[in-house]
């Protein structure tokens, strides 16, 4: 619980694109594909910057708060008691892996655990006061992070294998509706990270565009999380090709089957007054050339639906692991929408498919491990134009 005031610490992966040029695709088409993403990109960096920044003060008045609901003095008492046990590591002092010496850390840190929290009851606030306090600020940057969508983006349903139309499972690349199945004509990819406290993450891409492979692996860590860590990772990884389309609405059509849908979270209350909140999200995004232009600020695509999401709220009275499996392995999942606007047509247009990762974390005195394996091929995507 030592002060953690300062700047949310904000990385940018530059993007990585690796875009064939289909010989029926021309040099201008092909350098506009380019530069479209370049300038998404572009775009995408400085909406999240403006996010890191609106965060910050959001933290900082969250510390300003808790400080004045617990009392200057029994915060200092705090903070000065944690220091000393941080020091002497629970009172065990020296530590290994022998089993006389884990009990010992472990019946150090249920004492730290206990006078953390009588300190705070003897202190002007109840742990409930606390909680209300963390909750309406984290709701603020939930709100900074997670914006309303917009409200043009199409309604995405999902719908069972058996359920799609028979036109539409059976549809190939050489007749109508238009079609397009693996191989793709590449992929481009990209991640944010907005950190404070922890570590950044370790992050395994899931691209191919031979077979059609989409997805994440990621771990994030935080062994010394203080007041408030904050953590958020974005993370893109897309699927392209080009087609000719005629001016119309678009009833879009993927089908796509997964190979790992897992969450884990490994949660340790380290100080007795501490407090979490965990989640991860995975979607499926979609866009293409002349659709209107998206408010990147808001982190949705045209198109983006829900493969699944998890959360963990709270933390374990010692430790505990939370881990799911959400969709079995070769699951198929179709999902469907139609655009409420006309899209304009045009040969050689540029679509793209593929994931919107999401792993967010907030933690008080929380040591922290969230695993996210998000695994998906994208075997068909089918587009009627009405």
């Amino acid at each position: 619980m030592l002060d953690t005031r300062g700047s949310l610490n904000s990385s940018f992966l530059e993007q990585e694109m690796h875009l064939l040029h289909p010989a029926s695709v021309s040099n201008t088409d092909y350098l506009a594909a380019l530069g479209n993403l370049s300038e998404q990109r572009r775009q995408y960096i400085q909406s999240h910057q403006q996010k890191a920044s609106a965060i910050t003060p959001i933290l900082n008045s969250l510390e300003d708060a808790i400080v004045a609901s617990v009392g200057a003095a029994q915060w200092t008492k705090l903070k000065q008691y944690i220091l000393e046990r941080q020091k002497s590591n629970h009172g065990s002092n020296q530590f290994n892996l022998d089993s006389a010496e884990l009990a010992k850390l472990e019946a150090g840190k249920r004492e730290t655990r206990n006078t953390v929290a009588s300190i705070l009851k003897s202190s002007s606030a109840s742990l409930e006061e606390l909680a209300e306090i963390r909750n309406k600020y984290i709701a603020q940057i939930s709100d900074v992070m997670n914006p309303k969508r917009q409200t043009n983006i199409p309604k995405v349903e999902i719908v069972r294998d058996e359920d799609v139309p028979q036109r539409i499972r059976a549809a190939t690349e050489q007749n109508n509706p238009i079609t397009k199945k693996p191989p793709y004509d590449g992929w481009y990819a990209h991640y944010t990270i907005y950190r404070l406290g922890g570590s950044d993450p370790t992050v395994t891409w899931y691209l191919d565009g031979k077979t059609g492979l989409v997805g994440t692996g990621s771990i994030c860590s935080n062994n010394d999380a203080g007041d408030n860590d904050y953590f958020s990772l974005h993370l893109y990884n897309t699927l392209c090709f080009w087609k000719n389309f005629p001016t119309g609405h678009w009833d879009v059509w993927i089908k796509t089957s997964c190979q790992k849908a897992r969450s884990s979270y490994l949660l340790a209350n380290e100080w007795g007054w501490s407090d979490a909140a965990n989640s991860m999200y995975a979607g499926i995004n979609f866009t293409a050339e002349t659709f209107p232009p998206v408010n990147l600020a808001n982190d949705n695509p045209f198109g983006i639906g829900d493969f699944w999401n998890s959360y963990v709220y709270g933390v374990p009275e010692t430790a505990a692991v939370y881990d799911n499996t959400w969709r079995s392995f070769g699951q198929v999942m179709w999902f469907h929408f139609t655009t409420p606007f006309v899209v304009p047509g045009k040969n050689g247009m540029f679509v793209a498919v593929g994931s919107y990762d999401q792993v967010n974390s907030y933690l008080n005195d929380t040591t922290a491990v969230l695993l996210m394996d998000n695994k998906w091929k994208i075997e068909q995507v089918t587009i009627d134009v009405k």
